[in-house]
């Protein structure tokens, strides 16, 4: 039957697994600045990095990618060069060392794994001797089940995290894609907008000019047919029959002015909206 030393013992390497949360975060920080900044773990500016960095996955991929010429060396200077090949010396170390805790709290896990099945193994042969003691091992070998089943969640639970945050990147990707075909089209809807604008702008110009010309025309006319019909109001003028034509066509004329003025007025409200919408554009 275990002692309470050794029951002691493994809740102390239990409580060493507690940073592995931080450790992940750190790692998949690094993991995706080194996604985002290949170039500072080439090859190229720092020779001596090829053996330390294809000891891990992600390092490997990158290394591979530059490696084989896909991407031409930086046309920095030398203090840049300088400055990228220590970076990612710190960079491959860290991860370097991250990746050995994880490996090392795996092993933790699979250790206490294996003691907690010699520990239940030991139980069940000392039942019979004393009970009181087996209950309370056996309640201390729960607790370290279940915190070896919380390690086991939470680290399944960082690698979902990682998956997610690839699918994330993914996904970004692809919507700044959509936007910037978005945004070319709404630029050319909007020229199209303008250019629509403009001739509507012409076409009403050249429609007023055109009102303009028949009021004048028909103010004239307005004009010279009240001076008809005034000479004729006299006894010696026209007859009835010649009045009533002339008061009735000088009616016409005016409510024929009223329905011009009217269209006029329309237009004009009209371009001023369309030099409104202009200027927005402009």
């Amino acid at each position: 039957m275990p002692t309470k030393a050794e029951v002691d013992s493994l809740r102390t390497r239990v409580a060493g697994t507690a940073d592995y949360e931080h450790i992940a975060g750190q790692l998949l920080v690094l993991q995706e600045r080194a996604h985002a900044d290949p170039q500072a773990l080439s090859s190229r500016h720092n020779p001596r990095m090829l053996g330390s960095l294809e000891s891990t996955p992600t390092a490997s991929r990158i290394f591979s990618e530059h490696h084989d010429g896909r991407i031409a060396p930086s046309a920095s200077d030398s203090a840049i060069v300088d400055s990228l090949q220590r970076e990612a010396e710190a960079k491959s170390g860290t991860i370097r060392n991250l990746e050995s805790k994880l490996a090392e709290q795996a092993n933790i896990i699979r250790d206490l794994q294996q003691d907690l099945a010699m520990a239940r193994s030991a139980t069940s042969s000392a039942s019979a001797k004393d009970p009181g003691a087996v209950q309370s091992l056996q309640a201390e070998v729960e607790s370290q089940a279940q915190v070896i089943r919380d390690l086991q969640s939470k680290l399944s639970g960082a690698q979902h995290q990682l998956d997610d945050m690839a699918q994330t990147k993914l996904q970004l990707q692809e919507m700044m894609q959509m936007q910037a075909g978005e945004a070319q089209a709404a630029e050319d809807q909007l020229l199209r907008d303008i250019q629509q604008l403009q001739a509507q702008y012409n076409k009403s110009k050249e429609d007023n000019e055109q009102l303009l010309q028949q009021m004048e025309a028909l103010m004239a006319e307005v004009d010279r047919l009240q001076q008809a019909s005034g000479g004729l109001r006299s006894p010696k003028g026209a007859s009835m029959e010649q009045l009533d034509m002339l008061k009735e066509m000088n009616k016409n004329l005016e409510e024929r002015v009223g329905q011009l003025q009217a269209e006029l007025d329309t237009i004009l409200e009209k371009n001023m909206q369309l030099v409104m919408d202009l200027a927005q554009y402009q």
